[in-house]
């Protein structure tokens, strides 16, 4: 894995790239499906356990969480956060699996770029095809093929494309719609709006599904950690206390406010430096596979900016 400069960029403001053999993407591939179904296997230890308190989840919502997992109802895409510097294992960071950011970075500009740039390399990327396909998938398990995309016109036009057919903006979800909404699970649960959409369900198939609150939280870290010790794609998380840790960084347990309900406490493991930029590597998971790779970089006390790769 190899950071260059001087050629025009994918925005205005860019102007470096990551450059990856096929092997490293192989490996980055491997681990990250890896990753995605030691995952599914925490959720399933979770509700089985029902271990639901150590997520901080309300109460009330329990059942309806188990039951969403039993069903297996459908899910879209998520984000799986790692640290990786061509010179070992990928490790996960933070699964973010309900409403992951930067999917047009990943799916669309960053193609843009390698077509311009350079058109004779390649990109891990089929991020897109991929979404269509999936949400197809989807349409297919619901009773009707109405589709409700909360402030996300990239992924509005990849259902439409899909089949499904968009709601009017006033139009309320109908029994077997498809909504796919802007705030995540844990946010919806904790306020006012989280009893009418666990109500709906299963006559309404979300997006991402009620189960996918599990996946985003940090508490899976620690579960993670306890069920596959060691494990070379995982940095160790304890939930409450930090354990045998001396340098950690503290995350929320269900991803709400820090310290709110007990915080999950991970291994600090510092992204690479690129002479002084740091990327962290997005594997987008679409369904239940792979699909592509984004990259954020950040400089000091900078923003996050995403940067695009080619393959050689």
């Amino acid at each position: 894995m190899e950071r260059r400069t001087g050629e025009p960029g994918h925005s205005a403001h860019a102007s470096a790239y990551y450059v990856l053999s096929r092997d490293e993407v192989a490996a980055l591939e491997a681990d990250a499906e890896v990753l995605h179904a030691m995952c599914l296997e925490a959720v399933r230890h979770v509700v089985d356990a029902q271990r639901f308190a150590d997520f901080g989840l309300p109460e009330w919502s329990w059942e309806a969480v188990a039951a969403s997992w039993r069903r297996r109802d459908p899910h879209l895409r998520g984000r799986l956060d790692l640290r990786y510097d061509g010179h070992g294992p990928a490790k996960l960071l933070d699964y973010t699996a309900d409403t992951p950011d930067g999917l047009p970075e990943a799916a669309i500009r960053q193609r843009r770029w390698l077509m311009d740039a350079h058109p004779a390399d390649d990109q891990w990327n089929s991020v897109h095809e991929r979404l269509v396909e999936r949400w197809a998938e989807i349409g297919d398990r619901a009773s009707g093929a109405v589709v409700h995309v909360a402030g996300d016109d990239y992924l509005r036009a990849t259902a439409i494309e899909a089949g499904l057919e968009p709601a009017a903006g006033s139009d309320a979800p109908a029994t077997g719609a498809v909504v796919c909404k802007a705030d995540p699970w844990a946010a919806v649960l904790a306020d006012g709006r989280g009893r009418a959409a666990v109500g709906g369900l299963p006559g309404t198939v979300w997006v991402e599904p009620l189960w996918k609150v599990l996946v985003a939280a940090p508490a899976l870290l620690a579960v993670l950690w306890e069920m596959y010790p060691g494990h070379p794609n995982l940095l160790p998380a304890f939930l409450d206390a930090p354990g045998p840790l001396t340098e950690y960084v503290s995350k929320p347990r269900s991803g709400g406010v820090p310290g709110e309900q007990g915080d999950v406490h991970q291994l600090v493991d510092p992204l690479p430096d690129f002479d002084g930029y740091r990327p962290a590597l997005g594997v987008w998971i679409v369904g239940d596979g792979a699909a592509g790779l984004g990259i954020r970089e950040t400089a000091g006390e900078g923003r996050a900016a995403s940067v695009p790769h080619r393959v050689v």
